[in-house]
């Protein structure tokens, strides 16, 4: 692949989830934004919830860096009401 074909895409983390279900809630409002979402969640198998009290949150939204500061925008505003 050429270097004109290829993309430099980076990720950026715009949310720290407490649990799963709140991390899938504003995934579904970022992708109903039109904003691929990728989870990165800090569980560790066979260890349920371990993680999320050692480290104190579930895990991790990341988006595009392009999309960042949009994604951000929609989490305030989700989390204002």
């Amino acid at each position: 692949m050429s270097d004109e074909t290829t993309a430099d895409f980076r990720l950026a983390p715009v949310y720290r989830a407490p649990n799963e279900n709140i991390a899938q809630i504003v995934r579904g409002i970022l992708e109903s934004a039109g904003i691929q979402v990728i989870l990165k969640s800090m569980q560790i198998p066979w260890y349920d919830g371990v993680m999320t009290m050692g480290e104190g949150y579930w895990g991790d939204l990341l988006v595009s860096e392009d999309e960042a500061d949009r994604a951000r925008e929609i989490i305030r505003a989700y989390e204002n009401g």
